[in-house]
């Protein structure tokens, strides 16, 4: 009796596994239909009947990057307490240290979309929700510093600690074991005895997009 037909979402999550597969071992320039069919097991024909191009396979695994990226604690940035801003760096360092073959294929991407308009719309909408997840508890820490948490201000944080949470992500990337002997997360709390009773951030360190 033969086995039940898998159905179109299964198919292409077997694609996609496939793909990234493909793609850490031989680069985003690398990814061919024939390999990505040879790995899932499948006909190249089926893998371009479900996805249509090589380049629609490769905005498809970025949304899958992107969605890891930001589904790491989507809910982190609803907490209420002002020293939230704080924990959610520490935590979000910590964790960009868990799988270097995701940071490494964002790192392909962010190269690559500097000459692919599509690619690069993504990533910056995808930077803009990562900052979402810091605008809150940014407000919430200005406020616990007795500066008035405006919008540019708040936004200007999240900005901030999005580098911070990349920068060490891809430092880490280039050098293996960097997280074990600086542990750059263990700096973070001391960023509240740094900060001045009424910190002053200029109106115009604004980075939020029009």
């Amino acid at each position: 009796m033969p086995g039940q037909r898998a159905t179109e979402g299964q198919r292409k999550r077997q694609i996609l596994d496939a793909a990234y597969q493909v793609v850490v071992q031989k680069g985003l320039n690398g990814l061919t239909g024939r390999d990505v069919a040879q790995v899932a097991g499948l006909s190249s024909g089926l893998v371009f009947f479900h996805f249509g191009s090589i380049e629609a396979l490769r905005l498809a695994l970025l949304d899958e990057l992107i969605g890891w990226l930001i589904g790491l604690d989507e809910n982190a940035a609803t907490n209420s307490s002002a020293t939230d801003f704080l924990a959610l760096m520490q935590e979000e360092i910590g964790l960009q240290q868990t799988d270097h073959e995701k940071v490494g294929l964002f790192l392909q991407y962010w190269v690559l979309g500097m000459r692919t308009p599509e690619i690069k719309d993504r990533l910056r909408q995808a930077l803009d929700d990562y900052r979402a997840l810091f605008r809150e508890p940014a407000r919430e820490f200005l406020a616990a510093c007795g500066v008035d948490p405006q919008e540019q201000a708040a936004e200007s944080l999240a900005a901030l600690a999005v580098s911070i949470v990349v920068g060490c992500a891809f430092q880490e990337l280039l050098d293996p074991g960097w997280f074990d002997r600086e542990r750059p997360g263990a700096a973070v709390p001391f960023l509240t005895q740094a900060a001045p009773a009424s910190p002053q951030l200029p109106a115009d360190t604004a980075t939020r997009r029009g």
